[in-house]
């Protein structure tokens, strides 16, 4: 069967970006041609060691993502996309994942009479904002200018293509309750996973002393570690307020915050310098590949303070190199985080609650080797292979 995967962008190092590239070896292993088209790609940002691998085509020359912002490149491309329907005709299904990519999908189904299927990690943002999306959006004027005259036609074409859709995937169950309420259609759960790490006593135990080299950086142990991109969203000042809280009882233990620097990232340096913290938070920039899988092995605790993130691809690679976790609450880590079990789940809000739970798991070798084996354990129930499972199994229906 010949795919065509439609993606919205590739503009960073995501987990929705890091999914497509596992779903395209996954549809390949099984004997499917696969190909994937975009409105934007960066290269050099968007996992560079790796991205070479695929046959990721954009949909308008790539020469234009110089003086074309990509924000405005997925608007310039879906209303020239018309224009490459034809370029469509010999594929035998499309895949529309987040976003506007959906639409794409929609529009190569219908002229070519072929189904399509959709995947979402939420639905889509710009007509169903969550409320962090409301407060801390990156700043795209025109863009929101656009959706704002033209909001009840996007709301409208949305609804069609996703229900239209001979079915559609959801990113987990939080994920997948939030876009039934918003389509009014059922989805499938099909969350992601995680490549498996290792663990046991001997890798626990070599976290509590020396050093590792990540990004030419040398980073002492003990550490707590934060995986995330840099944008306002995802609240990284919440896990350097909650370090802060830390080190007045542990003078030793440092944190660690991967993710490519943004002007967000700034905002972050003030703040460890305010705190007086500077010379224990580490920002060692993007970290992806074998240097992200030590530093997960050789970290303590992961924490995630993204207040409404829709699933967690983070914490489920911390549960594969066996390494507990403590998190909000709500939305997606809700239902990913077995509270008491492979990590602590903090009510949304309660910094000081944060900070014990994670200085318990720090001081506590007994606790944290029992929840990091749970979560070594509890990883398996979420791997790249089942996620492959679901997908191709619907795929297979349309041959």
């Amino acid at each position: 069967m010949k795919v065509a995967i439609f993606h919205t962008e590739f503009a960073y190092s995501g987990g929705a970006e890091r999914m497509t590239f596992e779903q395209i070896d996954y549809l390949k292993k099984k004997g499917h041609k696969v190909v994937c088209f975009t409105a934007f790609v960066d290269r050099a940002e968007c996992f560079p060691d790796g991205i070479k691998k695929y046959d990721i085509r954009q949909i308008l020359p790539e020469f234009l993502n110089k003086i074309v912002p990509h924000d405005l490149m997925i608007v310039a491309t879906t209303l020239a996309f018309p224009l490459f329907l034809f370029s469509f005709r010999n594929y035998n299904i499309f895949l529309g994942e987040n976003h506007v990519a959906p639409w794409w999908a929609f529009m190569a189904s219908l002229v070519s009479r072929k189904p399509y299927i959709t995947y979402h990690n939420y639905p889509l943002s710009i007509t169903y904002p969550r409320q962090i999306d409301k407060t801390a959006r990156r700043n795209r004027l025109i863009v929101d200018l656009l959706v704002r005259i033209a909001n009840p036609i996007i709301v409208f074409i949305d609804k069609l293509v996703v229900k239209s859709a001979d079915l559609s995937f959801a990113d987990g169950k939080h994920a997948k309750d939030v876009c039934k309420k918003a389509y009014g259609k059922n989805f499938v759960d099909c969350p992601g996973g995680a490549a498996p790490g290792e663990f046991n006593k001997k890798i626990l135990n070599r976290r509590y002393s020396g050093n590792i080299t990540v990004a030419k950086k040398v980073i002492k142990k003990p550490y707590i570690l934060i995986t995330n991109r840099h944008f306002p969203a995802k609240k990284l000042e919440l896990g350097i307020e909650v370090f802060s809280k830390l080190t007045q009882q542990n003078s030793e233990i440092s944190l660690v915050i991967t993710g490519a620097p943004t002007t967000y990232t700034e905002g972050l340096r003030r703040l460890t310098k305010e705190l007086n913290l500077e010379k224990r938070v580490v920002f060692p920039g993007l970290v992806i590949g074998s240097e992200l899988s030590k530093l997960y092995q050789n970290t303590l605790v992961y924490i995630y303070t993204a207040p409404e993130e829709d699933f967690g691809l983070g914490i489920l690679e911390a549960m594969a190199h066996g390494v507990p976790q403590v998190v909000w609450d709500s939305a997606g880590p809700k239902y990913l985080v077995k509270n008491n079990i492979v990590g602590f789940k903090i009510p949304l809000g309660g910094l000081d609650e944060f900070a014990k739970k994670v200085g318990r798991l720090i001081d506590d070798e007994g606790l944290n080797f029992s929840m990091a084996t749970a979560s070594f354990k509890h990883s398996k129930k979420y791997s790249w292979e089942n996620h492959g499972k679901i997908l191709e199994g619907a795929l297979r229906k349309y041959e």
